[in-house]
């Protein structure tokens, strides 16, 4: 963790996260710094099922949910929004309450996971089928325009947002 970040940080959060489907008794947070990652805090299931997440001077930046294996889980934002809750499913959706900054962020992530998952299947099918490379590119393209265009639109309709900073 970048300790000057966290001593200019006077940031105060209250999050609640609901991860459907989802046996993990502790989850963890991690932090993202620079080239760096570190765990910056962890979680225990409370009796509604949801994770409490109640943190002072933390820096505004993107973090990770991990599972109690550690490993990568759902990525969200602190930022502006200090008191919000997150609904995930396994299906990658997420709904945000309280904080425009996770929602347009979450909307982006649908977006860009929907391409990269074309993209996957392109690969796969032709590479195990080269014969029909042009025809699966053609089904390709127009699903790779559009999320450009989402991009696009979205620099433009949230200048500010994280994603549109980086």
């Amino acid at each position: 963790m970048c300790l000057s970040t966290i001593v200019n940080a006077q940031n105060n959060y209250e999050v609640d996260f609901y991860i459907h489907d989802d046996d993990n008794a502790k989850i963890y947070i991690e932090g993202f710094c620079g080239g760096s990652r570190d765990i910056m805090d962890s979680m225990t299931r409370k009796k509604d099922d949801s994770f409490h997440f109640s943190a002072k001077d933390y820096p505004e930046g993107m973090y990770m949910l991990k599972d109690e294996q550690k490993r990568d889980m759902f990525s969200f934002l602190l930022a502006k929004s200090k008191k919000f809750s997150i609904e995930i499913y396994k299906t990658g959706e997420a709904f945000v309450k309280g904080c425009a900054e996770n929602d347009a962020y979450m909307m982006y992530q649908y977006e860009n996971r929907k391409s990269q998952e074309a993209m996957y299947y392109y690969r796969l099918e032709a590479k195990s089928h080269p014969e029909l490379q042009d025809s699966l590119y053609k089904e390709l393209n127009p699903k790779m325009i559009a999320f450009e265009n989402f991009q696009k639109n979205f620099l433009l309709t949230y200048p500010n947002n994280f994603i549109s900073v980086v």
